[in-house]
């Protein structure tokens, strides 16, 4: 009898025992949850700020997440021009005509600016006036299109204009001298501006042309 009722009451004493424990338990779970949600709140805070970028001229960008619901494409999204030259290209290009096709990639404006920004580094560099026209940097921007397309942009100029090894539409298109001058002076930007406009724009080198 004696160790019934001391078993009865060890049994009773760890039941009171566990519930002790639980209301303990179930008190220190709220301020648990407190913490977890401050910590994760605090978490999605540095991720957003991690997420946004200010480049140099004031732009800034946002990392954007993917949505991970499934449904249909935003119709901005989807891209829906025909293959093939455009409207303005089949306009502008005339049979037979390559240069039609070429100011479309390099027009009379780009071409103009490049110019008037090389004729004034050669100034800058010789101290005399040097002259540069429309024609001659037409040549000169074809001959970079050949010498990539002969696969010899890493071959020295001189073997391009050899007598002997070299393809004879260099030389016969335009003098090796005139050449490496161009090449030596073409500029993309006012070297007197450019200083500042790096401040503010990466590539202010060639913005103007292909900004």
């Amino acid at each position: 009898m004696e160790i019934h009722e001391k078993l009865f009451t060890t049994e009773s004493e760890l039941d009171s025992n566990n519930e002790e424990e639980n209301i303990i338990n179930e008190r220190s779970r709220p301020e648990q949850k407190r913490k977890k949600l401050s910590l994760t709140a605090e978490r999605k805070t540095d991720v957003k700020k991690q997420r946004i970028e200010t480049g140099l001229d004031g732009t800034v960008w946002k990392e954007i997440d993917a949505s991970s619901n499934p449904g249909r494409t935003p119709v901005h999204n989807i891209f829906r021009s025909v293959s093939g030259p455009t409207g303005f290209a089949k306009r502008h290009i005339v049979k037979g005509q390559v240069k039609t096709a070429f100011y479309l990639i390099i027009d009379h404006r780009t071409g103009d600016h490049i110019i008037k920004c090389t004729k004034e580094e050669a100034f800058r560099v010789l101290g005399t006036k040097w002259e540069l026209d429309t024609t001659k940097l037409d040549v000169f921007i074809a001959l970079l299109y050949a010498r990539s397309a002969y696969q010899t942009k890493n071959l020295d100029v001189s073997y391009l204009w050899n007598k002997i090894w070299g393809p004879a539409f260099f030389s016969k298109t335009m003098s090796r001298n005139d050449f490496t001058e161009i090449m030596k002076f073409i500029r993309f930007d006012k070297e007197s501006e450019r200083s500042q406009r790096l401040r503010t724009k990466k590539f202010a080198m060639v913005s103007t042309v292909w900004g």
